[in-house]
């Protein structure tokens, strides 16, 4: 389970990296990681420094993705 405080410091540090839409996550599947779906040309996709602070802030793995064919299906962060 995510605390708020941990939910809260993802937010912030996606808006830090300039993404100013809501923060969704594909369907979580396993505790031990999150896959951020982010709306297309969020420009995101591969700054290790964001994933390296989301992974910290979590204490899980993390993959930053785009909305595509193989990630359709987002929720809303909490």
């Amino acid at each position: 389970m995510i605390r708020s405080e941990q939910w809260r410091e993802v937010e912030r540090l996606f808006r830090e990296a300039g993404y100013a839409e809501p923060v969704t996550v594909a369907p979580v599947t396993s505790e031990d990681e999150r896959v951020f779906v982010l709306t297309p040309g969020s420009g995101l996709v591969g700054r290790r420094d964001l994933e390296a602070s989301l992974q910290a802030a979590l204490g899980r793995k993390v993959w930053i993705v785009e909305e595509s064919n193989p990630w359709p299906s987002r929720e809303p962060l909490h």
